[in-house]
């Protein structure tokens, strides 16, 4: 039950903006940490290129996928939870 449950989230992620992008970071991710720290650029399922700071990533997006969306995501082992404040409803 739980692996068709995964399949199904898998699925929505690549409908959503750059969800096609973070599907391909999480399936390399495994490989990628081993520039853990560093950024790297993803446009659709092909990874761009790996940049030590975020300006030199950002350019490199902007270079080879021009001004469309792309995933410009520092590589890290845990992903940081950032609790927002309770919203009025």
């Amino acid at each position: 039950m739980a692996l068709s449950m995964a399949g199904h989230a898998a699925g929505f992620l690549r409908k959503t903006p750059l969800g096609l992008e973070w599907a391909t970071y999480q399936a390399n991710k495994r490989e990628l940490l081993r520039y853990e720290g560093q950024w790297v650029v993803i446009h659709g399922e092909q990874i761009l290129g790996i940049r030590p700071p975020y300006e030199e990533a950002l350019q490199l997006g902007y270079e080879r996928a021009g001004y469309v969306d792309f995933l410009a995501h520092q590589i890290l082992a845990s992903e940081p939870v950032h609790l927002l404040p309770p919203q009025p409803i």
